[in-house]
Parts: C-alpha cells; sequence; structure tokens
C-alpha cells in the first residue's frame, strides 16, 4: 500500500527515501515471520519483544509522516494498524505504552515537523487515533474474561469447586519446583459407597461438597486443595513440613466431625518421602490407605 502511494505521488519529494522505508517495513515483517514465534511467546521476555516490535513499527511509520510533510499526509492513517493489532493482541500495560508511543510521536511530527502546524488539527488526529481501536481493545477485555472463566473451568471440579486432577499435579509440580519442603495430604471419604447405596447420589454429592468446605476452611491461601476423582482428595501444604500437615489433618477432622461423613488421611512430605510429584503423591496414598485399613480393622473388632 505504501510503495503504491509513492508511485502515484513520485512527484513529490522524499519518495525514494519513503520507498526505502517502506522496504524496512517489509523486511521487518519477513523476518518476524520466520522467527520462531513460539518460543518467544512462552518466554518471559514475550512483552518486551512485541512491545518493542510495534514501537519501531511506530518509529518507522512517523518517519514517513514526517517526509511526506508532517500530519497532513494521507500515511498518517497507517498509525491505525500498531493501535488496532495492540488493542486486540496485548495486555493493558502493553497496550498504554504502544498508545503513547504512536500518540506521542504524531503530536511530535504534528507540531515539529509539519509545516506551520495547526494544534487543533493535531488534536483532533490524536484525539481520533486514541479513539479508533478502543472498541478492539474493550472487545479484547471481554474475550480475556470468557478465556479466563474457561479456563477456570476447565481447571476446577464442577462439584466442588476445588483443582481437578489435572489441574492439582500441575500445580503441585510448580510447588516442588519453588519450595524446599511441601507437605502432601492425601484424603479419603470412609464408606462412601453406603453413603450412596442407602441415601442416594445427590446425598453422595451434598457429602462430597461438604468435605470440600471442611477443606477450605482448615487451609491457607497459598495451600493447593484439589479432588482427584470420585470421593479422593488431596492437600499441599507449600513449605511446611509433616507436624504442620498433622495439626492440618486433625483440624480437618474436627471440621469434618459436623458432617455426615469422616475421611482417612496419610502425609507424606517432600523430599524425603518422594523426590518428585509422583512418588510423593503415591507415599501420600499409601500412608492414606495404611490408615484406613487400621481403621476398618478397629471397627472390625469392635463390632
Amino acid at each position: 500500500m505504501g510503495w503504491l502511494y509513492v508511485a502515484l505521488t513520485w512527484e513529490q519529494p522524499h519518495r525514494v527515501f519513503m520507498a526505502l522505508m517502506f522496504a524496512v517495513g517489509a523486511v521487518s515483517a519477513f523476518v518476524l515471520g520466520r522467527l520462531p514465534m513460539e518460543r518467544i511467546v512462552t518466554s518471559r521476555w514475550r512483552e518486551l519483544f512485541f512491545v518493542g516490535w510495534n514501537v519501531g513499527t511506530i518509529v518507522l511509520i512517523a518517519t514517513v509522516v514526517a517526509a511526506d510533510g508532517g500530519v497532513n499526509s494521507p500515511t498518517t492513517l497507517i498509525y491505525l494498524f500498531p493501535l488496532l493489532f495492540a488493542s486486540l493482541s496485548y495486555p493493558p500495560r502493553s497496550i498504554a505504552i504502544v498508545y503513547a508511543a504512536a500518540l506521542g510521536s504524531y503530536a511530535l511530527v504534528g507540531l515539529a515537523l509539519t509545516p506551520d502546524p495547526d494544534g487543533a488539527r493535531v488534536f483532533m488526529g490524536a484525539a481520533s487515533l486514541a479513539l479508533a481501536p478502543c472498541v478492539g481493545f474493550l472487545q479484547a477485555r471481554e474475550h480475556s474474561r470468557e478465556r479466563q472463566a474457561l479456563t477456570l473451568r476447565t481447571k476446577t471440579d464442577a462439584l466442588t469447586g476445588l483443582l481437578n486432577h489435572t489441574a492439582f499435579q500441575e500445580r503441585l509440580e510448580v510447588a516442588l519446583r519453588e519450595h524446599g519442603s511441601v507437605a502432601l495430604i492425601a484424603l479419603d471419604v470412609d464408606n462412601f459407597k453406603l453413603v450412596n447405596d442407602r441415601c442416594g447420589h445427590a446425598a453422595g454429592d451434598a457429602a462430597l461438597q461438604a468435605v470440600a468446605d471442611a477443606i477450605r476452611s482448615v487451609v491457607r491461601g497459598c495451600d493447593l486443595t484439589g479432588r482427584l476423582g470420585g470421593d479422593e482428595f488431596m492437600v499441599a501444604l507449600p513449605g511446611a513440613g509433616r507436624f504442620v500437615a498433622q495439626r492440618v489433618v486433625d483440624r480437618l477432622s474436627l471440621a469434618l466431625s459436623v458432617t455426615p461423613v469422616t475421611a482417612s488421611a496419610g502425609v507424606a512430605v517432600f523430599p524425603e518421602d518422594g523426590g518428585d510429584r509422583d512418588a510423593l503423591m503415591d507415599t501420600a496414598d499409601r500412608a492414606m490407605y495404611a490408615v484406613k485399613r487400621v481403621r476398618a480393622e478397629a471397627s472390625h473388632s469392635r463390632a
């Protein structure tokens, strides 16, 4: 589009320079398309990279606009493209940076590099540029909220509101990397099948929700709570050891005393009981089933 404009206005000044600037833009787009984009998007430098690329594009546009006589040039319309791209693709902080770069360069070209600058014209142009992509920004924000809600649904157990099996494992993996000690509590509801058989599945669901509420009532905000399936739950306590975990188990037993069910719990501590996620979860499970067997034998003896 830029090259066609240059060709149609070839008799005006600075056409060769403008054609070269559009060539720089074309080459940069070609190079961008050949970069390992997936690695860039997942790196911690992604925001700096994309904002830098967008600001560089704005500088290129400002240079072309200045060469074509300032803000009276129709090339000012090209400013819309990086603003629209940013408003649809970037988080709010990055959008603010790109907008500031675009509007600042527009004002600079309009007031300092345009012959006989008209302040009202510069103001109106800058205001229009600022407002035009706002619809895109609002739509992008709404899409972001929808994506966050969808992500939450895919990571949350629908019945209890705790993390589901996959999400809990992912978060536990992160906790093991970031903390020197993590206590893991495996929890299994006692005789849950009898609750379903005698009282119905609605009562069983209510019992599982009561267990989830009891778990939430005894953990910290930084702790991880998950329902791994059926009547199995797990609680991860980052930075905690066995003593703290046992106190949580005791408080949980007390919280469950006002519910229609009881639960057996086993504790494992990273790294002494397992050097990775799977080993730690397996140790906690075995500890929990050992407690469940002891309870069952004690109940059978009393009977």
